[in-house]
């Protein structure tokens, strides 16, 4: 091994220029790739973080036909009993309840069909942070003396029905129980932007819907939060499994929620995947180039090896190993140069101009993330494609014939 390998460097160090060509294109290749990942990543896990912890959390539980056919009829009974569950099985989960319908909502001028969604003010707080979504009035009170219910209502609807805070807004709907639904609310707070996803909606304290709804102690959707939102698929099948009364109703991950987004976001991680075939061609070419150069250039060299006595395997070894540690010193200089760049993206990144909204949080830079993914599925990738593209020139130069090679020369 000591003489293949002291043959191997005096091969690589033979042509300085050649050598220093293919080391760049290793090393740029490897940091491409690394930093196209890291951005990748990192967006993708920015923006799933923000959508999950804003809107969806990362479980969410319903009856068994609600997802495919919404229906008021659809509900949970005796939520109470699923919350003890799931703190069982996830202590430091966040929980909270929604009853979810639709009702007409009267404005000063106009009459509009409205999704009403009543909630937990501190729970949904704690799971989606919607207090800060509020952008203009506030937050439900903890206490209210006030003599008409507390509504929050998305900007967009805002604008669309004339309202502003402290105006009367009218909510007509029907009942679980087949009766009619109607009451006053008093907007308390403006909610979002007109391009987030609750600009058209009506918020209500979750006893307030009850109330309104006829539907004295169930609820449409229990949300969970855990602490990482990659834990969600797992989370999901352990509590659809935890007891009989969550084996009859729906446990899903938010994946399975919001099945566009995911495969929206799953298509743009594909789209990355072009992009490092992209690269990893280009280095094959540069790494198959440097090979077959260097393997033509030594035919008599291989020639006598094999006259005297060398095994094909031992100039196979030989061939490889030259391109494994050109691979080396490409992958450590990728390294080198990739990690202050995924760094500076991780903990600055690029600002959009102008941001976009997601779940009613902005979106304002591009950033990266370190992982082990980032940085060592690269090099992994590198050498890997140096080695395949050797093979061919390593072949060639096993089967060459000490006969053919001295005699020609």
């Amino acid at each position: 091994m000591n003489t293949l390998l002291k043959m191997a460097l005096r091969n690589i160090f033979r042509q300085k220029q050649r050598t220093i060509i293919t080391v760049l294109s290793m090393l740029f290749g490897y940091a491409l790739l690394s930093v196209s990942l890291s951005v990748g990543e990192g967006s993708y896990n920015v923006i799933i973080r923000q959508f999950t912890d804003n809107n969806t959390g990362h479980i969410q539980i319903h009856h068994q036909d609600y997802l495919n056919k919404p229906s008021i009829n659809s509900d949970i009974k005796n939520p109470e009993d699923i919350y003890n569950q799931i703190n069982q099985t996830f202590p430091k989960a966040r929980i909270s309840s929604r009853i979810k319908g639709s009702a007409l909502a009267y404005g000063k001028k106009r009459v509009l069909p409205v999704p009403v969604v009543g909630i937990q003010p501190n729970a949904e707080n704690q799971v989606t942070q919607l207090a800060k979504k509020v952008k203009e009035g506030h937050y439900f009170p903890n206490s209210s003396n006030q003599e008409l219910a507390p509504a929050l209502v998305g900007k967009k609807l805002a604008g669309k029905l004339q309202l502003g805070i402290g105006d009367e807004l009218v909510l007509i709907s029907s009942g679980a129980d087949g009766s009619i639904a109607n009451d006053v609310y008093q907007v308390s707070g403006i909610v979002g932007s007109e391009e987030s996803m609750a600009a058209n909606q009506i918020y209500l304290n979750l006893q307030d819907a009850r109330n309104f709804f006829s539907m004295p102690s169930s609820v449409h959707e229990i949300i969970i939060a855990l602490t990482d939102y990659t834990q969600a698929r797992q989370g999901a099948v352990l509590l659809q499994n935890a007891t009989d009364t969550l084996k009859t109703l729906a446990v899903d991950p938010w994946q399975n929620v919001e099945k566009e987004f995911y495969r929206s976001m799953e298509a743009d991680k594909q789209g990355n995947s072009v992009t490092m075939l992209i690269i990893m061609f280009m280095v094959g070419v540069s790494v198959l180039n440097t090979v077959l150069m260097s393997v033509f250039e030594r035919m008599r060299e291989y020639g006598l090896l094999r006259a005297i006595g060398v095994k094909p395997n031992r100039i196979i070894s030989l061939v490889l190993l030259e391109s494994s540690i050109l691979s080396a010193l490409g992958c450590t200089g990728g390294f080198l140069l990739a990690l202050p760049v995924n760094y500076w993206f991780q903990e600055v990144g690029v600002p959009l101009t102008p941001p976009f909204e997601i779940g009613g949080m902005l979106f304002d830079r591009i950033t990266g993330e370190i992982s082990l993914y980032t940085m060592l599925f690269p090099s992994a990738l590198v050498f890997t494609t140096a080695v395949l593209v050797s093979l061919l020139p390593a072949l060639r130069a096993a089967r060459v014939s000490p006969i053919e090679v001295l005699a020609h020369d």
